[in-house]
């Protein structure tokens, strides 16, 4: 699959940050450090529907920040050459 793309990336948000870092390791190892890869991360805002308990009441909206990850993953330069024709 990544010999056919240029670029793919992982997202991670929140406790799934570690599976996303996970999965990239996962990835290089198995393609015998083969790729690169670029991190970067930010916090976003997230915004949950509050429903109330009572039927009476109104529906609420919280709103809170949470950290994601984005993972771009590229295959090494040499490797991309050999397979795709180009640097």
């Amino acid at each position: 699959m990544i010999a056919s793309k240029e670029l793919i990336t992982v997202h991670g948000l929140g406790a799934a940050i570690p599976s996303a870092i996970s999965l990239v390791l996962s990835l290089k190892a198995t393609m015998n450090e083969q790729i690169v890869y670029q991190v970067k991360t930010n916090t976003v805002k997230l915004i949950d529907d509050v429903i109330p308990l009572d039927d009476n009441e109104d529906y609420e909206t919280q709103t809170r920040q949470n950290s994601a990850i984005h993972i771009d993953i590229r295959l090494s330069p040499d490797i991309r050459k050999q397979i795709l024709g180009r640097g």
